[in-house]
């Protein structure tokens, strides 16, 4: 008998204490600078241009920008994408208005003490 790996557990009583006032929005319009700057400077790309449309959210604890997520429009064709889904060329024109690509995920470390500054 195989034994079960179990690949998740439970967060420890500090991350809960995260999880639980964990806030996670769309950035304002007057946050685009900071959310640029942030990725610049802390994401491998050290470049936040995104093309075409986009989505831009922050993840808040206590005030602080610990995550940012940015999403772009799907791309037109991509065979392999494609062929997965099952997508034959009415679907795909269909439904690519509702997929995304990823195209930024900054996760920042969590201050040690609330009077820690993420700027």
């Amino acid at each position: 008998m195989e034994k079960r790996i179990n690949r998740y557990r439970r967060p420890t009583p500090d991350e809960q204490e995260i999880l639980d006032h964990l806030i996670v929005r769309p950035i304002e319009p007057e946050e685009e600078a900071r959310f640029d700057e942030l990725l610049i400077k802390h994401h491998y790309l050290r470049r936040a241009a995104l093309v075409g449309e986009h989505l831009r959210y922050v993840a808040l604890y206590n005030g602080q920008w610990l995550g940012l997520a940015a999403w772009s429009a799907g791309s037109g064709h991509l065979k392999a994408r494609d062929a997965w889904i099952g997508w034959n060329d009415e679907q795909r024109r269909r439904r690519l208005p509702l997929a995304v690509n990823n195209a930024r995920l900054l996760i920042r470390s969590i201050p040690k003490s609330s009077s820690s500054s993420c700027a």
